[in-house]
């Protein structure tokens, strides 16, 4: 007994330091080589790696996530930190609507129902096709410093604001639209005074001035296309369309011809052609009869082109017409009709249907503000009638919905509804033939889907005819 018990003290003795729980040892793993014991009261410090992060922040508010310092990829011209938000989503971003509030550029989670800032002094914008980056004008007038209008860049969370172009008081840019790849940016610089402008007078001036350019973001190189203004970039990047300047010729003392064209032309410059054009003659052909041919737009998949065909006065009314080809044939075909001046048309997501924004800026009836806009739907495929001062013509698509006083039009993600701009009060049971809506007051912005008219209004308090873009949900930050 005395024996077992001894042969069990020596097994314990050996035992025991195994089972310590106290510091670890040090240990030799070779000869000359000692790995010194972990210390046990300090935390690890393992750097995550970008995408096991983005695993995990979403389930954060957005409004408690700090915002992302992305540098930009070239030193900027100028900065406004004034602009940046304090705080602001990196990932894990909702559904946005971006809209404008006194100029400045807010960003609306739907999910969320929270705002945040994302710049301010803007008077237009435009996303990348990935929504990860936003291209804005920028009015900063002309005592500031920086000064002028002027192309800058701001990432979705509100990070990298800067600015890519810089002309001070001598020259006005406008009308960005990005490569889909979102590395270069196409837009027009005019020589006017003035900002861009929405009525036929005024636009035409503007154009009269105007270069296109395509700026490469890496390098901040910058290529000349020509005179012109609204460019376009082609879905695939390889083509840009844009409106060629007006003449501005007097042939009388009432009626400057401004005839002009809507011109293709490839990324490097080359194998131009006039894919539209206006001769401003009162017995032109169809297809080239008007004073301006304007504002082109692309289909998602680039095998169409639209455009916008200002007539000129008829029977009370500036005539305009919305026109569509194949984007290689030329020859637009009538689309829909409109008064005044008619914004680029949006091409759903999925490419079926089409919405027109129209400002019927010298609208018969007197009235003004809201009452001068209407938006428009079309499906495209089919046919309809319209009929002109002239006759009834035939043309493409079928119009699926019209909504009057509605001012700006943006497409879903998912392409069945739209966010509109509506006067402030609307109802659907308002009268047509009496005015509602002020100039320059600010308005809602509703959920419309166009089969069954607005049905849900989203935000208040958005500036009179701003633009609005409706953003898909992400789960990665920005990156600009």
């Amino acid at each position: 007994m005395n024996i077992r018990r001894l042969i069990c003290l020596c097994v314990a003795a050996v035992l025991l330091p195994a089972c310590d729980g106290g510091a670890p040892q040090s240990q030799t793993v070779s000869p000359g080589i000692t790995v010194p014991p972990a210390p046990t009261n300090v935390p690890a410090t393992t750097v995550q790696p970008t995408a096991a992060v983005a695993t995990i922040i979403p389930s954060i508010e957005p409004s408690a996530m700090p915002a992302a310092s992305a540098e930009p990829t070239t030193p900027p011209l100028s900065t406004d930190s004034p602009a940046q938000p304090t705080s602001a989503p990196a990932v894990g971003l909702n559904d946005e609507l971006l809209f404008l509030r006194q100029n400045t550029l807010i960003a609306f989670d739907l999910g969320t129902r929270t705002e945040r800032t994302l710049a301010k002094n803007v008077t237009e914008f435009l996303p990348t096709p990935d929504a990860r980056t936003i291209a804005l004008i920028r009015n900063l007038g002309k005592n500031a410093t920086p000064g002028g209008i002027d192309i800058w860049l701001v990432g979705r969370d509100g990070s990298g604001l800067r600015q890519i172009t810089s002309d001070g008081d001598t020259l006005v840019e406008a009308t960005p639209t990005w490569a889909p790849d979102g590395t270069a940016l196409a837009y027009a610089t005019s020589a006017s005074s003035a900002p861009y402008a929405h009525s036929w007078l005024e636009w035409s001036a503007w154009c009269a001035v105007s270069q296109v350019y395509v700026r490469t973001l890496a390098d901040q190189t910058a290529q000349k296309f020509g005179p012109g203004c609204d460019p376009a970039i082609s879905p695939d990047g390889k083509r840009i369309a844009y409106a060629t300047p007006p003449s501005m010729r007097q042939d009388s003392a009432a009626t400057p011809n401004a005839a002009n064209a809507i011109r293709l032309i490839n990324r490097q410059g080359q194998n131009g052609w006039d894919f539209a054009t206006a001769n401003a003659a009162p017995n032109a052909q169809p297809n080239k009869q008007g004073l301006l041919v304007y504002a082109p737009s692309w289909s998602p998949d680039g095998t169409q082109l639209s455009y916008q065909r200002f007539i000129g006065y008829r029977a009370l009314v500036d005539l305009a017409m919305t026109e569509i080809s194949g984007s290689f044939a030329g020859k637009g075909q009538p689309l829909n009709d409109g008064a005044g001046w008619l914004l680029p048309a949006q091409f759903a997501p999925t490419g079926g249907s089409v919405a027109i924004v129209e400002n019927n800026f010298s609208d018969a009836r007197g009235f003004g503000g809201y009452d001068n806009w209407s938006v428009s739907v079309l499906q495209l495929g089919g046919t309809h009638e319209i009929a002109l001062p002239d006759g009834s013509i035939t043309a493409q698509g079928q119009v699926v919905g019209r909504l009057a006083r509605a001012q700006a039009a943006a497409w879903a993600p998912g392409g069945d509804d739209l966010a509109v701009l509506l006067p402030p009060g609307w109802k659907p049971d308002l009268p047509s033939d009496q005015p509602f809506g002020t100039e320059g007051v600010a308005g809602e912005v509703w959920r419309w889907r166009p089969s069954q008219g607005p049905r849900e209004r989203i935000v208040a308090q958005v500036d009179f005819a701003s633009p609005l873009a409706w953003l898909p949900g992400q789960s990665g930050g920005s990156a600009p």
